[in-house]
């Protein structure tokens, strides 16, 4: 059930020890995501991690620190429905890390309204909806960070074959504009312009011009998953304690 009522292995009430924080990931059984998550967990910190469709990256981490939910965000008002359900655990949320994405092939001319609905309740309506409720309650406590996982194709304009998913991405680009007003509270927003990365999704797409692809890229090969992981946990730690509002990309210098 989209939103349905989560709770931590230690039952609602939440109790924090020094350094800590409460992680939220959407996306989380993506290859990005699994490895963001892993990169948490070894790092002793709590986490709600978000699902969609078939968990099978997800359930190969077992950790008392760990919650996993299945919200379907293609389903009209499954964000609004699971905050609402959960709103006092969402209000304890330290990092939102939004990774959570749809990709089709809609080739342009033949794009439907549903084409761009789908992208936006996935790639869009998440992110902006948990944002508008956890940046408020990040900035009472005086410490938040937020990472939203865009595109590095919306630098080029997108592509033909995939405009519903470029224009959905875009979008959210702008959040951070949105949440200028509390990085005086340390709350710090960034967008991360994800380049081309060696997922299975990916790899399994027989229509993708691999070799063509990567001579598009300076450093002549794609991501690992790992090293997209890394750099977004990095923004949302500690360790990061001045960047904010800003588009940043690690797409092997494309």
């Amino acid at each position: 059930m989209s939103g349905r009522l989560v709770k931590l292995s230690g039952g609602s009430k939440i109790i924090m020890k020094k350094n800590e924080k409460f992680f939220l990931v959407t996306g989380a059984n993506s290859d990005i995501g699994f490895q963001t998550c892993k990169l948490i967990l070894k790092e002793k910190h709590k986490l709600l991690a978000l699902f969609n469709k078939n968990s099978n990256n997800i359930d190969l981490l077992e950790d008392k620190n760990l919650t996993k939910a299945h919200v379907n965000f293609s389903s009209h008002n499954s964000v609004e429905k699971f905050i609402d359900k959960n709103s006092d655990l969402l209000k304890k949320i330290d990092v939102f890390i939004s990774l959570a994405s749809m990709r089709k092939n809609n080739k342009y001319g033949s794009i439907t309204t549903k084409d761009l609905i789908d992208h936006f309740l996935v790639n869009t309506v998440p992110e902006v909806l948990f944002t508008q409720f956890l940046g408020p309650n990040m900035a009472k406590r005086n410490w938040g960070r937020i990472i939203v996982a865009g595109s590095i194709g919306v630098k080029f304009g997108g592509g033909r074959n995939s405009y519903p998913y470029s224009v959905s991405k875009s979008a959210c680009e702008i959040i951070p504009n949105i949440a200028k007003e509390w990085a005086k509270k340390n709350v710090l927003t960034n967008v991360v312009r994800v380049g081309v990365t060696a997922t299975s999704a990916y790899k399994s797409n027989p229509s993708l011009e691999v070799e063509k692809r990567v001579s598009m890229i300076p450093m002549k090969r794609f991501a690992n998953p790992i090293e997209i992981a890394e750099f977004i946990y990095w923004l949302s730690s500690e360790k990061n304690s001045y960047i904010t509002n800003e588009l940043l990309s690690i797409s092997g210098g494309e």
